[in-house]
């Protein structure tokens, strides 16, 4: 009897591991498949730095990010810049070229608003950072996104002009279908640390964290079982 019930046991302990299984997807900011500009905001150029750490010369228009933590952004000079796109998943992480003087941002999701101040005190010039994050939702619906700017930050470097200048690096979110999504990707150097942040992975580290509970199961099943003879 033992014998018949114990395949049964070890099948249904690889679904258990797979039902828990999730995994990150970023999108950059350059992936317009996926996400919409408007008002002014779009692709925009990383200055080139010197071996001296200077920015180097002809490059008009350029963004000041000595940190290199990305090679693509979306940014714009007006206050009607916005983002928008879809995603379904379960959480959702915002991470943005940001610096002192960067305006107070609202990110819209389903219809309900939230703000996110942008300014970082003491980071002159631009560097990245999580602008938004937050988690708990419905992982089975499909979420419609809008990050707009709300205007100056009260915690700006008030020696300067406010700023209402928009910036999108990328936007990651917790899927835990377990589907491979291919997108165009960035790199940030400081990017949302979720569970685990590296695409491809994160079912496997659920996985192996699932495993002492569930070989405990496996133990008290294998008890019971023979209680029963």
């Amino acid at each position: 009897m033992i014998l018949a019930i114990l395949p049964l046991i070890t099948f249904f302990i690889p679904g258990i591991i797979l039902s828990a299984s999730a995994q990150n997807v970023t999108v950059g900011s350059n992936n317009t498949s996926q996400i919409t500009f408007g008002g002014g905001a779009g692709d925009a150029s990383i200055c080139k730095i010197d071996p001296d750490g200077k920015v180097s010369p002809g490059q008009p228009g350029c963004y000041n990010a000595p940190s290199m933590c990305t090679s693509s952004v979306a940014m714009g000079q007006s206050a009607d810049g916005f983002a928008s796109w879809k995603f379904k998943g379960s959480a959702l992480y915002i991470t943005a070229l940001l610096d002192s003087e960067s305006p107070e941002f609202t990110v819209t999701i389903d219809g309900n608003s939230t703000d996110a101040d942008g300014a970082r005190p003491g980071t002159i010039p631009f560097d990245c950072f999580t602008l938004f994050s937050t988690a708990g939702l419905d992982p089975n619906v499909e979420h419609t996104v809008n990050l707009t700017i709300k205007g100056p930050s009260p915690n700006r470097n008030m020696t300067f002009q406010p700023s209402t200048i928009f910036s999108l690096v990328n936007y990651t979110y917790t899927t835990s279908d377990g589907t491979n999504t291919t997108t165009t990707s960035t790199s940030s150097g400081s990017s949302p640390s979720p569970s685990s942040s590296t695409t491809g992975n994160n079912s496997a580290a659920l996985e192996h964290a699932q495993v002492p509970g569930i070989l405990s199961a496996f133990v008290l099943a294998t008890i019971a079982l023979m209680s029963m003879v």
